[in-house]
């Protein structure tokens, strides 16, 4: 889809960065936000993905891509169930509506939360912010 779109994604994270957690669970958090960037962003742009803050304690993430972005009615309800903006506005040809409401709730079992930012009509960006160090009970819950 990437190239399909002539886009390309520039991932600004260093390979030395240590978080505990689940690595799929968080390898599905980035195959969702970075297949939303290029289902809603704009043919021929870059996606970026960088680390925007961290700490001993956690690390904050984005991904961010040009496009059409959201307005503000729309971003109320992002993470919740069965939510989709309207396929033709956006060129999508299928989704559930549940790929961020299932982003939502991983990000909150590693002790974190997500939350995204646009201006319409030009960008988008969603962020996340992650405990370096998840422990088992609240994995478990």
């Amino acid at each position: 889809m990437i190239a399909d779109n002539g886009m390309q994604v520039k991932c600004d994270i260093s390979a030395n960065i240590e978080i505990t957690c689940d690595p799929n669970l968080l390898t599905s958090v980035f195959q969702n936000l970075v297949s939303n960037a290029v289902k809603y962003g704009q043919p021929d742009t870059e996606i970026k993905i960088a680390v925007e803050k961290e700490s001993a304690d956690f690390i904050e993430i984005s991904i961010y891509n040009q496009g059409s972005g959201f307005s503000r009615e729309e971003a109320a309800g992002l993470f919740t169930k069965f939510t989709r903006f309207n396929a033709e506005k956006y060129n999508t040809k299928s989704g559930t509506g549940l790929g961020l409401f299932v982003t939502k709730n991983i990000i909150n079992k590693h002790g974190g939360e997500i939350w995204a930012e646009s201006e319409q009509g030009k960008w988008a960006k969603f962020i996340f912010r992650i405990s370096r160090r998840v422990t088992k009970q609240k994995a478990d819950e």
